[in-house]
């Protein structure tokens, strides 16, 4: 049996997933000649633009609900390593190393913030990269009527001025003025 390799399951890679499918479908190429297999860290696509929004649980949708219709299998695991040499890609999963051969590898991994070491910024700032940094931020928010009343208590200030930042500036807006009423 042949084998495609999805690395990621953001928006690229469950395109790339169910893209794969359609045609082999389109094809006529039966279920037990080629397998399509997307490797993410979790079980979850997470829609990141909207992780600045409030209750960001509700941006995440299992890829089983997405793949399992259309015959693409998931493995949940990290990617460590790729051989290009023997078509092997290394993945751990729960602190076991397994390796998963390739015909045909698509690399959809999708980035990564990385904040530059600047004084105070790992302290005070927020992300909304990730889901758990949403949630962070999140949890935060729902907080502030609890801390002591300063100047700018309610207050933040967005970096970035693209889709995202744009979004979230508009988002926090209401959001802060809605949590200051509490």
């Amino acid at each position: 049996m042949k084998r495609i390799v999805i690395i990621g399951g953001g928006f690229a890679g469950l395109w790339s997933a169910v893209g794969a499918a359609r045609k082999l479908h389109e094809l006529q190429i039966p279920e037990d000649e080629v397998e399509i297999m997307v490797i993410n860290r979790d079980a979850y696509l997470g829609l990141r633009p909207r992780y600045y929004e409030k209750d960001p649980h509700n941006y995440r949708i299992p890829l089983s609900q997405v793949l399992e219709p259309v015959g693409v299998c998931l493995l949940e695991g990290e990617v460590k390593q790729i051989d290009t040499v023997s078509q092997k890609v290394t993945v751990r999963q729960q602190g076991k190393q397994t390796s998963v051969a390739y015909d045909r590898l698509v690399f959809a991994a999708g980035s990564q913030l990385v904040l530059p070491n600047l004084s105070g910024l790992h302290e005070h700032a927020f992300s909304v990269d990730t889901y758990q940094d949403a949630i962070k931020l999140d949890q935060h928010i729902q907080k502030l009527p609890e801390l002591p009343d300063v100047s700018g208590k309610y207050t933040a200030a967005v970096v970035g001025g693209g889709f995202t930042g744009i979004e979230a500036a508009a988002e926090m807006t209401s959001r802060l003025t809605e949590i200051a009423k509490q």
